[in-house]
């Protein structure tokens, strides 16, 4: 069973640091109050995978990411399940 929880953090990981690339190309900004990742409609979401390249042909990732691929992938997957059209804490807090 410890092969399948390292393999979970390593994904997790792998998805906060695809969320820091996706903030880095400013293809979202966190909220100021609260973090949460905000979708940036101004900047298309391809800038995600060119600062993610570059910086993974810098090394910046060794020990997090073992190829393009595996990258890009992350990024997808946090663009379509990790980034938000706004702060649930904040629009919880603007209802109440």
């Amino acid at each position: 069973m410890g092969g399948w929880k390292d393999l979970e953090e390593e994904r997790l990981t792998q998805l906060n640091y695809a969320v820091g690339i996706i903030v880095a190309a400013k293809v979202a900004v966190r909220c100021e109050a609260h973090g949460t990742p905000i979708r940036n409609p101004d900047v298309d979401e391809k800038e995600a995978y060119k600062v993610g390249n570059a910086k993974l042909s810098r090394g910046e990732f060794k020990g997090i990411f073992t190829s393009s691929r595996q990258m890009t992938d992350a990024v997808k997957d946090a663009l379509d399940d990790q980034i938000y059209e706004s702060c649930g804490l904040c629009d919880k807090m603007l209802e109440d």
